[in-house]
């Protein structure tokens, strides 16, 4: 048993495999500095965010009016 689809035939049981080109980007749309620098760029900003995170999270841990929080969870 053979199916047909808009792509052509394959055998029953089978699904066609598409395969899909990707250009390269430009170094001329990145903008302002290199790829490389960017990439530099948005880990600093990740970084910053997360000790930001952090130290927020550290204060609520330390405002719990619960000594012990996961002392008596069920796991």
């Amino acid at each position: 048993m053979i199916n047909t689809s808009r792509f052509g035939e394959c055998p029953s049981g089978f699904r066609p495999i598409y395969k899909a080109k990707v250009a390269e980007q430009a170094s001329g749309l990145v903008g302002d500095g290199t790829l490389a620098q960017k990439k530099t760029q948005l880990y600093q900003a990740f970084e910053a965010k997360k000790f930001e995170i952090e130290d927020l999270v550290k204060l609520l841990e330390y405002q719990n009016p619960t000594p012990d929080p996961t002392l008596n969870l069920d796991i």
